[in-house]
């Protein structure tokens, strides 16, 4: 069915076609089928470009200004302020005194001069170039706007007026209150109402729907219009409206809002224009005429309607305010968020953020909502298009490079740190993370990795670069006294950092990650004395004497990390009697200690978590008897130990574990041993075996754990488990299992059948070929049990995709695969394969428009995921957002995304869903 598409031409164009037509000079009829070409290449043009007309009230506004006024947002045009045709007599808006308007020739011939239309005289384009440079004060000097004067008394007689049936003693409103009153008679507060008598009886004011005030007196009604604006909000603005786009996005062509629907702002219909004529042509404000004092009206309204732009506009905008905001430095340093609500306060801090970005141009700063991380990293290409925004109310940390801190420390950007500062001035800054590299140790989730890395690459001393020292700024700025968390990887320390490292005198957790200290440095040795309120201390990569551990002896702390670590003295008479009391947690990943060390920490009563990964305990002299040992642990890590004997005999006797970790055994027959352990049969939830290769004997000592409800034998099994007739003691206690990178038979799954309550399976990587799903399906308890799968890595079919809708409880999936089953599945399927979907993950899977549209069926989703993924080049949908209403979270893990999808992602973002990109 064809569809035709009727296009409004102005008459210019109309006069100019029929010229050219008439002399056949331009329209040739052998080129019709170009025409043709040309026609719906213009209809895709003007369809790609959106429209919606808005018109914005102003009931907060003096009654005398009552008229509409229509703010020109026409393409090729720079946006104006026209009257709707009205009867009444209305004043114009007059240009702030102060400004300064220099709009060069050029932008004229580019976007056509503006018109403002008073009553029935247009201004002139001379005189509307007088009206922009300020020589145009008052209407008097337009050469064709009429001198007829401003009667207050014909203009009370213009307004509309409604009176109810049983009113008595009505007045004409025009005729006696203009005699008796020498105010405004078109302000509440001047009514005259006959019969008034004061305290008797209170004026009311009300709105109705015919955008009218209605002022109420006993049986007295006034009724006159409400001031407003309307104009057309469209692609073509530079600085774009997300607060407009929404409604664009939901189908409205036109709204009606008042003010206050949008902003908290209290402006008028001046700074309103002001505002759009700004955003529109992504000009200087100062140039349109802000004032100085309306400064943080301007930004609030920024905020309000979410702008952003995809080039660097709106960056240039708060570059623009800046000169601004520190012009009223000194009243804003004395403004008080006392009395103020939570979200008040959020909302007046966020005022400032976007400033951030605006100060350095070689530090590009974000924020991490997750880690509640300011990030300042060096950069040639800032990302100035993204604006900064965060709503944390109070606390917030510091992350930043050391080639940034040296930035920020440089005498030459003096100024601009303490410019930064102030903008940060009403957060609290509770943490500082400094690395050389961006990368930090507690960051990569595989230990022995990070061990690796640190204990392989070494570290060169270079304190060139810190001339001023690192901490000087934040000692300057009285930040170290807030600070409770300081983390340091991979730095060099001058002695000066040391001894300012000493100001931080309120820190409760202190991170040290393979640092350079200077050679005469104690402080490792005076840590605890230094720091007296220390609860969380590591110290990694790092050789460590006798004075250490003395030091360390009577202090508060809980959590304690020395991977990595090595014992460098060697002292027969090492006294190290007496536990640490509040010892919690204790990580020794990798380190090289000794005995009398690890008897002093095991000898804590209130230590529960301990992970001693690749520890080589056949270094440690053997020890005949453990009394007073701790043996009751909610987490046990021994993955790649080297046990002597008399530490096997430890760890395999007595012992309670919630969470046993025991990944990459190096001795089969100790792995056996530590599994034969009775009383872990009643105690482990947790078991985590990865990486080992199951013997009968093992297997038989797992049939007697008791309590399992997670188990993972990722990359361990054998065929051992096929056997149907086995039993398993913690058949009916099983939640999640994870058979991960193993090479499986598709008949191994039925081996599942046992299991009563599994509800997460983990097979990721099992080479399972297609139509696997059907012996998941045989498997009858996991059709209502089952509520999280993971088959990443596996081959699918249209049959296996069918096949997850027997799973009646199933929310997460993580799956592999490609367009044709996407397609052959929406064939001949409309509905979802997984009714109650809420967590999406596809893995290495080549993301195009049928991808999207087999993802779009699923209204369910909140969480979608991409891992190690390629997406097809601006096949990222913003219908997405609309087909998926409880989307909350898109997170995109080694995954490229083009310049096109980033615009798309920022649109999710700017809605409200957030956004995750990991590398």
């Amino acid at each position: 069915m064809s569809k035709i598409i009727y296009c409004r031409i102005p008459n210019e164009a109309k006069r100019f076609m029929e010229l050219k037509v008439a002399n056949n000079e331009y329209f040739r009829p052998k080129l019709l089928p170009i025409y043709i070409r040309i026609a719906f290449l213009l209809t895709f043009v003007v369809k790609c470009n959106k429209c919606i007309k808005v018109t914005v009230q102003f009931k907060n506004e003096s009654d005398v200004d009552t008229f509409t006024e229509y703010v020109d947002f026409e393409c090729g045009h720079i946006p104006g302020i026209t009257n709707e045709p009205s009867n009444e007599i209305v004043p114009m808006l007059q240009p702030q005194p102060h400004a300064s308007y220099s709009l060069g020739r050029e932008s004229w011939n580019r976007r056509s001069y503006e018109q403002i239309h008073y009553h029935e005289h247009t201004m002139s384009e001379r005189d509307f170039g007088r009206f922009l440079r300020g020589e145009i004060r008052n209407l008097g000097e337009f050469e064709d706007v009429s001198s007829e004067g401003f009667d207050e008394q014909n203009l009370g007689n213009r307004l509309p007026r409604t009176f109810p049936a049983d009113a008595q003693a009505i007045v004409p409103f025009g005729e006696e209150s203009s005699r008796n009153s020498q105010r405004n008679p078109l302000t509440s507060s001047s009514i005259d109402f006959r019969g008034y008598n004061p305290g008797e009886n209170r004026y009311t004011t009300d709105y109705d729907s015919q955008n009218t005030v209605v002022v109420r007196m006993g049986h007295n009604v006034v009724r006159h219009k409400i001031p407003a604006i309307s104009f057309e909000y469209s692609s073509v603005s530079i600085i774009r409206l997300g607060f407009f786009d929404q409604l664009i996005d939901s189908g409205e062509t036109e709204i009606s809002l008042d003010v206050e629907d949008i902003t908290k702002e209290i402006i008028d219909r001046n700074m309103f224009c002001l505002f759009l004529r700004t955003c529109f042509n992504g000009l200087d404000p100062k140039i349109m005429g802000l004032k100085k004092e309306n400064v943080l009206n301007f930004v609030g309204l920024i905020q309000d309607f979410r702008c952003y732009s995809s080039s660097s506009a709106l960056n240039k905008l708060y570059v623009y305010l800046l000169p601004f905001l520190l012009e009223q430095k000194r009243e804003i340093s004395k403004f008080s968020t006392i009395g103020m609500s939570d979200t008040d306060i959020i909302r007046y801090k966020k005022l400032f953020i976007p400033f951030l970005n605006t100060i350095f141009e070689t530090i590009d700063i974000s924020f991490d909502s997750l880690t509640e991380e300011l990030i300042l990293l060096k950069t040639n290409t800032p990302n100035k298009s993204k604006s900064l925004d965060f709503s944390y109310q109070k606390e917030i940390k510091f992350r930043i490079s050391i080639e940034a801190l040296c930035i920020l420390n440089d005498n030459d950007f003096k100024y601009r740190t303490e410019t930064f500062f102030w903008l940060i001035r009403m957060y609290r800054i509770k943490g500082i993370k400094i690395s050389a590299n961006d990368i930090y140790f507690d960051e990569i989730k595989d230990s022995d990795k990070a061990c690796e890395s640190l204990l392989r690459n070494n570290l060169q001393p270079d304190f060139e670069h810190q001339t001023n020292g690192l901490f000087n700024i934040f000692i300057m700025n009285s930040l170290h006294l807030s600070v409770k968390n300081l983390e340091l990887d991979k730095v060099s320390l001058s002695v000066m950092d040391v001894d300012y490292l000493k100001e931080f005198v309120n820190l409760q957790s202190l991170s040290l990650v393979k640092c350079i200290l200077p050679s005469s440095s104690r402080l490792l040795d005076e840590i605890t004395k230094l720091f007296f309120r220390l609860k969380q201390l590591k110290i990694v990569c790092f050789p460590l004497s006798d004075n250490f551990f003395r030091g360390i002896k009577n202090s508060l702390i809980e959590a304690l990390d020395l991977s990595c670590c090595e014992y460098v003295d060697i002292d027969e008479w090492f006294d190290l009697e007496g536990p640490l009391c509040n010892l919690k947690e204790l990580k020794l990943d990798s380190s090289k200690l000794n005995d009398q060390i690890f008897s002093f920490f095991l000898k804590s009563k209130y230590l529960k978590i301990l992970s001693a990964r690749n520890v080589n305990f056949r270094e440690f002299k053997d020890l005949e008897n453990f009394d007073g040992f701790h043996r009751i642990f909610d987490f046990l890590d021994i993955s790649g130990c080297n046990f002597s004997e008399s530490y096997l005999n430890f760890f395999s006797t007595n012992l309670r574990v919630r969470t046993l970790i025991m990944q990459n055994a190096k001795d089969d027959e100790a792995e056996h041993r530590i599994l034969s352990s009775k009383t872990l049969y009643q105690s482990v939830e947790t078991l985590d075996l990865r990486g080992n290769i199951l013997t009968p004997d093992m297997l038989a000592s797992i049939k007697k754990f008791c309590s399992v409800n997670n188990f993972n034998l990722s990359g361990s099994l054998t065929d051992l488990l096929d056997d149907a007739n086995d039993f398993y003691t913690f058949e009916d206690c099983l939640k999640t299992l994870n058979i991960s990178c193993n090479r499986l038979k598709k008949s191994f799954l039925c081996f599942l059948n046992r299991f009563k309550n599994l509800e997460e399976f983990i097979a990721a990587d099992c080479n399972f070929d297609s139509g696997f799903m059907s012996y998941l399906e045989s498997v009858k308890p996991l059709n209502k049990s089952l509520k999280k799968i993971d088959i990443t890595g596996n081959r699918v079919d249209i049959f296996d995709i069918i096949g997850l809708r027997v799973f009646e409880n199933l929310e997460s999936i993580a799956i592999t695969l490609n367009s044709k089953v996407a397609s052959d599945y929406l064939e001949v399927n409309v509905s979802p394969f997984c009714v109650n979907l809420k967590v999406l993950t596809l893995a290495s899977v080549y993301v195009d428009e049928i991808i999207f549209k087999l993802i779009m069926i699923h209204s369910n989703i909140v969480n979608l995921k991409f891992v190690n993924c390629k997406i097809k080049v601006n096949s990222f949908p913003r219908e997405l957002r609309k087909e998926l209403r409880l989307l909350n979270s898109v997170t995109l893990f080694e995954t490229n995304v083009s310049s096109t999808d980033m615009k798309t992602l920022e649109y999710f973002r700017r809605n409200g869903i957030g956004v995750s990109l990991k590398y």
